[in-house]
């Protein structure tokens, strides 16, 4: 068995290769790490592992992911020189190389778990490797080796090393061990290079058993291969290219076939098929129960063939799919591909003259006659696969029809004309040449017999008149034919003739000749769309189906004369329609450029197939296509033609298992136990993540594994929380990506369905929690909380403090404030009695107490009198102003004849006015209604701007005017003063404020004057406004709302002058 991992001479057989096997192949082109494959198996989870020489490497069906030997790592695969791979009955894999170390693979780190080989085996590394693998039923693990036979108990780490001992007969024929298997009665069967042991597991003895009595050739103890069935069955293939099966009532092996040579790899099915893997005899199959042999071969011709005749290894997927490992890659056997036959050019007798299939007909022997573009016509039988050439008499060209007419004649249209075939000669003889009609693209017969011949134009042919005149073609002429270039022709069930081709459709009636035509108009939504017509396809129902070359399918209402479409839109592989056919149960095929099309007509639905499904191709030729007489359907295209029966295109039932294969973080791949990796184990075995701040923008990738078509196989994901609906994804952008998720809870779901677009139930699935910055989590908001908390209670005492300094210095604001009052008051009252005193002493000398007194003297003491009374005024003005500022004055409401008022102040201040060539106009009308004010602080208010309207005017007049204003009356004060400016008028109301500084040492005044005025007009329940021009005037104004007046309440006029009089004379100065 060592020799197998050199060179070994092959034995090639030359039993013809089946047409309907066929390989899809993984090579280094696809990113296997080298041209030798080892062993190929498939773990629990549906991944498979291939081993290779440098490297083993596990496939999705799309990447191949590397896993080397690290000596950094004790993580890593002990050997990159995988020769075994075994997935045992629990579900785990397990890994054997050269160095006979065991690696088994632990899903959740992504790494391996490392058994050393046995205390010795480094004695034995010039002779180091591993043959085989097999598990028993207490979970012990069985090496094969050249060096004997070992078994791991990997919960202990023990390990039994079986040898051959010359003076124990009990112990193996040989320490060379090839196979190892455990039957179904947990019997170990042990084959080796002096024949086939087995161990009993409760007694540990070992049998040896002689598969022949006398063999005749030594080869036969060499036991390469073993597989055993569920029934018991156990197979066993020898060096010496036997194939022997045990016979367990007489407890001996039957020999029941020869095969190829070096079959190292057996494998039985669960239908009870036996393959075989031969190094230099290629991949073998056989069947018990009829005891058929068959073999395939690498064909360098054929991409579909086995990848190399040095098959070494064996394997059935969960989907029935057979994987062969070779010296040259893997190939990977599809049962369902062989749905589809396909015929392609080859050598003679096995293969196509040519290589593009133009025409297609099957005669009555069953056989199919292939007429191709580089002019060939090919007999083929299904059956048997065998290819006959036709001969032609002259070389016809291009092949594009051929016809049976209801004789029973068999017609070929080509490019050089009209081609009749003679069966008896196996010949092809022209009837019409290509000077007389030119190319004959189709053909069709009429009721009456007559062939119709399309091409560049349409005539007739018979065989008493021969050809006719061409009927002319004129796309201007409604009533010529349509087409310029005729590419179909159909006679319907109404024997009506149907033309179609470059430029449109035409009908046309063989007996009348009347034709109807329909071309494009880009007017007509409902009409014929700008297509050239390919295809005429009469169903069962009797409606007429168009196929067109970029407008897609067509159904020809016959009532309405409208056509409907059916397109890429709505699932069609391809707008450029080449052929139609309908199946036995009502579906109807479309051929196209790009794949083939089922439609539904009664739903509408279209599924679609391509060369990945097992077509020949996916481009289809016009009109090559065929129903034959037990309902299967043949297309052509470029590289061959393609057979099925319709009715066994069931969907693939088996369903893809989803696993997420990948995780990235802003583009970086996160690796279980890495670095900055939220990863704790492998992502296909994470069910939950968590996501920092910072690392919000993240992608997963994932894949259906299901390796019949992967590249057709579909995806639908969604992230609950963030995508409304669930998204689609194609093969071949497996990924989803999301960037800046808010913070929060979040659930991936990704499910997959497979190439027939059967969806699996079962989702991978993914809980993952965004966290929050670091400024909004939980310990954040703690933090916070806690700050929040002693800012709270610093401010609350903060504000206590504050509040204790306000209150003191409250309290010793309203001390002071007291003590200013009573100094005011105090001071009021000790300036009034000797101002009073003064003053009445100075008038008493004025009047003549004392006798008449000189001019000057009188002229002081009249200074003396009016001083003392401005003084007056202005003590008055600073206990008004202070009780205003407390609010402490009050007033007396009443009704007041404003006309009056306006007369008293005018009296009053009359003697202001001196020398100043000045006039004081009272301009209220006396009938004007009362006004409900307190009359001292009316006349207050008055005096105050009648005064400083004298103190600011030389001449001209002070006018008080007034009048109705709905419930109100308006008062208004103006002169014809020296005016205020604009950015004085505001200031003139504060305290202590006067116009400026010029102005104040002319007229004189405290400035307090306009301030009471301002609180008065406040108290008044009004505001005072001022409209002044500088050189011009100004103008004050307030309201004062109308008093309903009480007669009884009101007093005289005398009365009301006299108090008005008494209140405001010791005002005016």
């Amino acid at each position: 068995m060592a020799a197998v991992f050199g060179l070994l001479a092959p034995a090639l057989l030359a039993a013809p290769m089946p047409p309907s096997l066929r390989f899809t192949r993984l090579g280094v082109d696809d990113g296997l790490s080298h041209t030798t494959v080892w062993d190929v198996e498939q773990d629990a989870r549906g991944f498979i592992w291939i081993a290779t020489e440098t490297s083993v490497q596990r496939y999705d069906g799309y990447e191949l992911v590397d896993y080397q030997h690290d000596p950094d790592d004790p993580r890593s695969i002990s050997d990159s020189d995988i020769i075994r791979i075994f997935r045992d009955r629990h579900g785990r894999l397990w890994l054997a190389g050269r160095d006979q170390a065991l690696n088994r693979y632990d899903p959740e780190s992504d790494g391996f778990v490392r058994y050393p080989p046995r205390e010795g085996a480094a004695a034995d590394q010039h002779n180091a490797a591993v043959y085989d693998v097999a598990d028993d039923h207490d979970g012990g693990i069985w090496l094969a080796t050249p060096n004997g036979l070992d078994r791991l108990d990997p919960a202990t780490g023990a390990i039994l090393h079986l040898t051959h001992d010359a003076a124990d007969p009990a112990s193996l024929a040989t320490n060379v061990v090839d196979a190892v298997l455990e039957d179904a009665e947990g019997k170990l069967w042990i084959g080796t290079d002096a024949g086939l042991d087995r161990r009993d597991p409760v007694t540990g003895q070992i049998e040896h058993f002689l598969l022949e009595a006398e063999p005749a050739d030594a080869r036969t103890k060499i036991v390469l291969a073993l597989a055993a069935t569920p029934d018991g069955t156990v197979w066993v293939a020898t060096a010496a290219s036997t194939l022997y099966r045990y016979d367990r009532r007489e407890n001996r092996f039957v020999r029941v076939a020869t095969v190829p040579d070096n079959v190292i790899s057996l494998l039985a099915t669960p239908e009870g098929q036996l393959w075989m893997a031969s190094y230099g005899g290629g991949l073998s199959r056989f069947d018990p129960a009829t005891g058929q042999l068959a073999s395939w071969l690498n064909d360098p011709a054929d991409p579909e063939s086995l990848s190399s005749n040095e098959a070494l290894r064996l394997m059935l997927d969960d989907a029935g799919l057979l994987w062969v490992a070779t010296r040259d890659g893997l190939s990977l056997y599809d049962p369902r591909r062989s749905r589809f036959t396909v015929l392609r050019a080859g050598e003679p007798g096995r293969g196509l003259s040519g290589r593009n299939v133009s025409a297609i007909f099957e005669d009555q022997r069953g056989e199919l006659r292939i007429g191709s573009l580089e002019g060939s016509v090919d007999s083929w039988n299904p059956v048997t696969g065998k290819v006959e050439p036709w001969v032609f008499d002259p070389f016809p060209g291009s092949v594009k029809t051929i016809f049976e007419s209801r004789s029973g004649q068999v017609w070929a249209g080509c490019e050089r004309g009209l081609f009749r075939f003679d069966e008896a000669r196996r010949r092809l003889l022209n009837v019409v040449g290509s000077d007389a009609f030119g190319l004959v693209t189709a053909l069709a017969e009429d009721s009456a017999g007559t062939l119709w011949l399309g091409g560049s134009a349409l005539a007739t042919w018979t065989p008493k008149d021969g050809l006719s005149a061409p009927i002319p073609t004129d796309p201007s002429d409604p009533a010529a034919l349509a087409p310029k270039r005729i590419y179909s022709l159909l006679v319907d069930r109404a024997g009506q003739l149907w033309v179609g081709g470059e430029g449109g459709l035409s009908r046309l009636d063989p007996l009348s000749r009347a034709i109807r035509s329909w071309r494009h108009d880009p007017q007509d939504p409902g009409g014929l769309p700008r297509a050239d017509v390919t295809e005429l396809y009469e169903d069962r129902a009797g409606q007429l189906w168009i196929g067109t070359y970029g407008s897609g399918l067509l159904l020809f209402d016959a009532a309405t004369e409208r056509f409907r479409d059916f397109r890429e839109r709505d699932g069609l592989a391809d707008d450029h329609v080449t052929g139609l056919l309908e199946d036995a149960g009502g579906k109807l095929w479309v051929s196209t450029n790009k794949g083939l099309s089922r439609f539904d007509p009664e739903s509408g639905a279209f599924r679609s197939y391509d060369a990945a499904d097992g077509l020949a191709s996916k481009v289809f030729l016009i009109r090559s296509r065929f129903e034959t007489r037990d309902h299967r359907l043949v297309f052509g295209g470029q590289n061959g033609l393609t057979l099925f029966d319709p009715a066994q295109l069931a969907d693939d039932p088996v369903l893809p298992r989803v696993v997420i294969t990948e995780l990235r973080v802003g583009g970086e791949v996160m690796r279980p136990g890495a670095e900055g990796s939220p990863l704790s184990q492998a992502i296909a075995e994470t069910r939950e993540l968590s996501l920092r701040h910072g690392r919000r923008s993240f992608s997963f990738t994932f894949a259906g594994l299901h390796f019949a078509n992967p590249s057709k196989n579909r995806y639908a994901y969604r992230l609950d929380g963030y995508d409304p609906d669930w998204l689609t994804a194609r093969a071949d952008d497996r990924r989803a990506r999301y960037t800046n998720l808010d913070p929060g809870e979040y659930v991936f779901r990704v499910k997959a369905a497979n190439a027939d677009g059967v969806w699996s139930p079962r989702e991978a699935t993914l809980r993952i929690h965004v966290l929050p910055p670091p400024w909004k989590s939980w310990w954040a908001f703690t933090l916070y909380g806690l700050g929040l908390v002693g800012t709270i209670v610093g401010y609350d005492r903060w504000q206590e403090r504050r509040l204790e300094r306000e209150r003191e210095i409250s309290r010793q604001l309203r001390e002071t404030d007291r003590l200013k009052n009573e100094f005011l008051a105090n001071t009021s009252h000790e300036l009034r009695t000797p101002l009073f005193g003064i003053t009445g002493l100075a008038e008493s000398l004025l009047d003549g107490v004392h006798g008449e007194l000189p001019v000057p003297v009188c002229e002081d003491l009249a200074m003396m009198v009016a001083s003392g009374r401005r003084l007056g005024g202005l003590v008055d003005d600073i206990l008004d102003f202070s009780r205003l500022r407390r609010r402490e004055l009050g007033l007396a409401f009443r009704a007041v004849d404003l006309s009056e008022a306006v007369e008293l102040v005018f009296s009053l201040t009359m003697p202001l006015v001196g020398n100043k060539r000045l006039e004081l106009v009272n301009a209220v009308e006396p009938e004007l209604p009362d006004v409900h004010a307190d009359e001292n602080r009316l006349q207050q208010i008055l005096l105050n701007l009648v005064s400083n309207a004298i103190k600011f005017t030389e001449r001209g007049r002070v006018e008080i005017s007034a009048r109705v204003e709905g419930e109100r009356v308006r008062v208004a004060v103006s002169d014809t003063g020296i005016g205020i400016a604009a950015d004085q008028r505001e200031r003139i109301f504060a305290p202590f404020e006067q116009v400026d500084a010029s102005a104040e040492r002319i007229a004189g005044g405290t400035g307090l004057g306009l301030a009471i005025t301002r609180h008065l007009v406040e108290l008044h329940g009004s505001t005072i406004e001022l409209d002044s021009t500088l050189g011009v005037g100004s103008h004050f104004v307030f309201s004062l709302p109308i008093a309903k007046t009480d007669p009884a309440a009101a007093g005289s006029p005398a009365e009301a002058q006299r108090r008005m009089r008494t209140s405001v004379s010791s005002r005016v100065g």
